[in-house]
């Protein structure tokens, strides 16, 4: 744990920064910007939860688990990630489809592709 290097920090800075652009670009493409912000820290919200979960409950598959503050903390910026991996995949589907709430649309179709 001791072995974090800055350098693991700049995918998940460059990640963010087009987040960042994408979500001021559909922000503006919104018919009602209150909905779509609502619904963006909605699932920011759940996402980091989900994600935070998971990480934890991989802990006991490492040799000698411990859940103390070290290793919860280690797993907090990875959830982050997290999000940001699922914001980016959400607003790339929304380019794809031109829909903000494309996720209301979900067909076969869509889910295979």
């Amino acid at each position: 744990m001791n072995d974090i290097k800055p350098v693991i920090f700049l995918i998940p800075l460059i990640v963010f920064t087009i987040v960042c652009i994408l979500y001021f670009i559909l922000l503006k493409k919104a018919a009602n910007k209150k909905t779509f912000k609502n619904f963006i820290f909605i699932m920011i919200f759940f996402a980091f939860l989900l994600n935070l979960a998971w990480e934890l409950l991989q802990i006991s598959l490492y040799i000698n688990p411990v859940y103390d503050i070290e290793h919860i903390a280690f797993c907090v910026p990875a959830s982050i990630a997290d999000v940001l991996m699922v914001l980016l995949l959400y607003f790339s589907l929304a380019f794809i489809f031109k829909n903000l709430f494309w996720i209301q649309y979900l067909k076969l179709k869509r889910v295979v592709l």
